[in-house]
């Protein structure tokens, strides 16, 4: 998904004892989650 500069970005987290991961997310216009960049 590109990102659409008129939408809100939210960040999603998770971690473990072993690493730690992120995602730039965004919803689509049927109300999806979809992942901009991880």
């Amino acid at each position: 998904m590109f990102p659409d500069d008129l939408k809100p970005f939210y960040v999603v987290c998770d971690a473990s004892d072993f690493a730690t991961g992120c995602a730039l997310m965004q919803f689509d216009d049927e109300g999806r989650e979809r992942v901009v960049s991880y």
